[in-house]
């Protein structure tokens, strides 16, 4: 579905990634970790249509996405959770909800109710101000908002970032059960075990390079992986 290949960003002739190649298979959940400052977030961002590629090509259900705007990437099926969330904080929660239609393919009831349905707070706090929410009732605003776009692909950076264990796993749940209902996902995260665990096959990103790939059993069984990325002693 999604096929990256010999990716190059630099940010004033810096280096930020060097020849990245990353593949992601309809209906899997890949997994990218690596340090701060690997260029994670850079990565996702070219994809996303926000930050311009220096070399490679990016090609999504066979459409390259070089060049093409976030908007147009949107209309295409891919779905894009930032970091950080970027929920607005002066509108309700269904006001930011309408943005995702907004971005994407117009207003769709049964997606609508879905989605609700999906994350039940988010209908208890339906009119009331998105400030209001939790950190983890955030980042589930933040994706129901990406879901309304109907994506076929969905990048999240950095979900779990900053909450507390228990939301960390109602994350984590949501993504294997968004994945089981058919949502290709790419998801970036800190919590690197958790996404080795989870992920049919993840990518370790350092210093803008493809470190190493694997499922999860081939990634556990390498010491390198085990010690530098994924913080166990061997």
């Amino acid at each position: 579905m999604l096929r990256v290949e010999g990716l190059s960003v630099a940010y004033r002739k810096v280096p930020a990634l060097s020849e990245v190649t990353l593949e992601v298979g309809e209906g899997q959940l890949v997994g990218l970790i690596g340090p701060n400052g690997a260029g994670k977030s850079t990565l996702v961002k070219t994809i996303a249509g926000l930050v311009k590629a220096t070399s490679g090509s990016i090609v999504f259900d066979g459409n390259s996405l070089l060049g093409k705007a976030t908007e147009d990437i949107v209309r295409l099926g891919v779905g894009f959770v930032p970091e950080g969330r970027h929920i607005f904080q002066t509108l309700s929660v269904e006001e930011n909800l309408s943005l995702g239609y907004a971005s994407g393919r117009g207003f769709d009831a049964s997606t609508h109710d879905a989605v609700l349905d999906r994350f039940p707070i988010l209908r208890r706090y339906y009119r009331d101000s998105a400030a209001g929410l939790s950190g983890g009732e955030q980042q589930q605003l933040a994706i129901a908002r990406a879901l309304l776009a109907r994506p076929r692909l969905l990048i999240l950076d950095e979900p779990s970032l900053g909450l507390a264990p228990l939301m960390v796993d109602s994350v984590f749940e949501v993504l294997v059960s968004l994945q089981r209902d058919g949502v290709t996902i790419l998801l970036v995260e800190q919590n690197a075990s958790r996404t080795v665990a989870t992920a049919d096959r993840t990518y370790v990103l350092g210093a803008g390079h493809i470190r190493a790939q694997g499922t999860s059993a081939e990634l556990l069984s390498r010491e390198d992986m085990l010690e530098t990325y994924l913080g166990k002693k061997v």
